[in-house]
């Protein structure tokens, strides 16, 4: 009997098989990949929020707050920044927003921010310098050490990138 054109069963089980351990093999570096383009972004959220509170202070002349908070109307006082945080005006100095905030944070469940510790509140004065001491946030997700990073923003008002430690990753990931 002639053979006719297409794929025998054995054939295609074995292009299935082959497939299913190819799919196996790359799971993991994709889910590595997206975690860290998850913290990526969220990082590029942030620093472009500190851009703007810095911008906000010089040209308006007052002073801009940017803290954490979970209800996106009142600041908390405490360093873990994932639950979400606002960016508002405080021209009377007593680190509360003095009318509805300029931008908003959501939280992200998956996601940690923490910043140094004993800082609750960035301040931006109209110089553009952020009043008090360096600060650093630390951005991972949780169970991924590996994705971890650092923003460093300076008395100076300026934000760089830093790559973060095992010690201080490991903290992240483990919160």
């Amino acid at each position: 009997m002639p053979r006719t054109a297409g794929w025998t069963l054995i054939e295609l089980l074995l292009v299935a098989a082959l497939l299913g351990v190819l799919g196996a093999l790359a799971t993991p570096a994709l889910n590595h990949a997206l975690v860290r383009q998850r913290v990526i972004g969220a990082g590029n959220a942030f620093v472009g929020a500190l851009h703007h509170a810095r911008t906000l202070a010089i040209g308006s002349g007052a002073r801009v707050i940017l803290c954490p908070s979970r209800d996106g109307l009142h600041c908390m006082a405490h360093t873990r920044w994932d639950g979400g945080w606002l960016l508002a005006l405080d021209r009377d100095h007593d680190d509360e927003p003095d009318a509805a905030p300029v931008l908003r944070g959501a939280a992200d469940p998956m996601l940690r921010v923490v910043s140094t510790r004993g800082r609750t509140r960035l301040r931006f004065l109209p110089t553009g310098s952020a009043a008090g001491s360096n600060t650093t946030f630390t951005l991972c997700q949780t169970g991924f050490p590996r994705s971890a990073r650092l923003l460093v923003i300076s008395n100076s008002g300026r934000v760089r990138q830093a790559t973060a430690g095992r010690d201080t990753a490991a903290a992240c990931a483990a919160l």
